[in-house]
């Protein structure tokens, strides 16, 4: 390999992107912008749940509960219906995602009959519904454990055992914000899809334009024209990595707890990886509008729903399970999480457009849309289906494009039948049980029994479980 011949075509590939500002824009401010949109409108936060309270027992006890409701920065209570039709409209409407009912016996309890609030939930969003009920059952279980310890004290009974309770503490993401969650895996997901498209068009564009046939009559090499048009890539995408890191940082607040030296060497190595597989796209395609198609679909729908980014690898199915472990961004989305969140470096290595003719067309001069008003609509209408016949006989002669047409919808419906899903099920869960006792026991056969937890391994040391919780084996659990 002729390190001269390699700078050389680097040299004519930087040239290249300097002269054109879509490749340009591509390369910087798309991922700048999709960073921003994605940082701010994406979040998995479930904060102020638009709720109506539908108060029949007006008591002090009813008032109690209500007042917890308001103070809670979970819902907001937007108002006091009354009567279920009041409630149905709302949620209907959207103007409300939950009614909570106090009925009127509520503080006058018959004798052994408890009393029951009912909730009822717009359940079209399944995963924020299953988020508020739990926001509702804990106001409400609060509440009820009080008023049942404030009643056995008032009955003079001393010796009372306060019930079982559990105390949360929250590691890596104390204020449980989803953007500190979503930030780092966002990068790695623009990184990849910004990196395969770059380079998904370079050689596509040498065999359209007609200028691959003059480099291949020159002495250089594959493996040079190969790397020379990789180096340049490289550079943008490392300049869009510090770019995203300093957004992160300075705009969305994430915090940035581990090394900067080992986020930026990883980032290299995974920008080559990206950046090869666009170029393979585009020598396999010699086509720009195949390979841009193509590169959207092999880096987008693997890279945003088979990473881990948004949903859970353990919630899918197992044959999809191994399917993401041919994602690299699977393994790009842990590492900058790790870094970001848990502070991983060296010391703690846990480490788990159109064309200038179609722009010429677009802006056509008022000459231009005389002349069309003067021949009338019909010309024009028979030209357009002239094209559209032109086009389709175009793509039914090209098998490729017949293949992204039918195949590429039959499997984004299958990737995201079974890869989506919020459902929060099967937690990996380390045991450490202090206690040993039968009551124990009986509190982890539950945990087993009720389907969304699975004990992944029991532990006897708080080392051996911060261990596991640092290579993100289990949600770690303790007796």
């Amino acid at each position: 390999m002729n390190p001269r011949r390699l700078l050389a075509v680097s040299r004519k590939e930087l040239i290249h992107i300097l002269r054109d500002p879509r490749s340009l824009g591509m390369g910087i401010a798309i991922p700048l912008l999709l960073l921003v949109l994605f940082g701010y409108a994406l979040s998995l936060d479930v904060d102020e749940v638009p709720l109506l309270v539908w108060d029949q027992s007006h008591t002090p006890q009813s008032r109690e509960i209500v007042s917890r409701f308001t103070g809670s920065r979970y819902f907001s209570v937007k108002g006091q219906p009354s009567s279920y039709h009041d409630i149905e409209r709302a949620l209907d409407t959207g103007d409300a995602l939950m009614g909570l009912v106090i009925p009127s016996g509520l503080g006058r309890p018959e004798a052994g009959r408890p009393t029951s609030l009912q909730l009822l939930v717009d359940g079209s969003d399944a995963s924020t519904a299953a988020i508020a009920i739990g926001y509702a059952e804990g106001v409400v279980r609060g509440y009820g454990l009080d008023t049942s310890i404030e009643a056995l004290r008032r009955a003079g009974t001393r010796a009372a055992v306060r019930p079982l309770d559990v105390r949360s503490r929250v590691l890596f993401n104390e204020d449980l914000e989803s953007r500190n969650y979503i930030i780092p895996g966002l990068i790695a997901v623009i990184m990849m899809v910004i990196a395969a498209l770059l380079t998904s068009l370079t050689v596509a564009k040498e065999w359209e334009s007609g200028t691959m046939e003059q480099l291949v009559s020159t002495p250089l090499k594959g493996p040079e024209l190969i790397l020379g048009k990789l180096l340049p890539y490289v550079g943008i995408g490392m300049l869009d990595v510090l770019l995203s890191v300093l957004m992160g940082q300075f705009v969305f607040h994430v915090p940035l707890r581990g090394s900067v030296p080992l986020l930026f060497g990883m980032a290299a190595i995974f920008l080559v990886g990206a950046l090869s597989l666009g170029m393979l796209i585009s020598i396999v395609t010699k086509s720009q509008l195949l390979a841009s198609q193509l590169a959207m679909v092999a880096t987008f729908l693997p890279a945003f729903l088979l990473s881990g980014f948004m949903y859970d690898i353990d919630n899918m199915p197992r044959a999809v399970q191994l399917i993401t472990l041919a994602v690299p961004a699977r393994y790009f989305v842990a590492l900058l999480k790790g870094i970001y969140l848990k502070g991983v470096g060296p010391g703690r290595p846990r480490l788990r457009g159109g064309s200038a003719r179609d722009l010429r067309g677009g802006h056509a001069g008022p000459g231009h849309l005389q002349v069309q008003e003067e021949a009338g609509v019909t010309p024009m209408l028979e030209r357009i289906k002239r094209m559209l016949i032109k086009e389709f006989i175009q793509i039914l002669r090209d098998p490729r494009m017949k293949g992204v047409l039918v195949l590429m919808p039959i499997v984004q419906a299958m990737v995201f039948g079974y890869a989506v899903s919020t459902d929060v099920s099967n937690v990996r869960t380390a045991l450490f049980d202090l206690d040993s006792t039968v009551e124990s026991r009986e509190l982890v056969a539950r945990f087993v029994d009720s389907g969304w937890f699975r004990i992944v391994e029991r532990v006897d040391t708080d080392a051996r479980a911060q261990d596991l919780l640092d290579r993100g084996r289990c949600v770690p659990s303790s007796g």
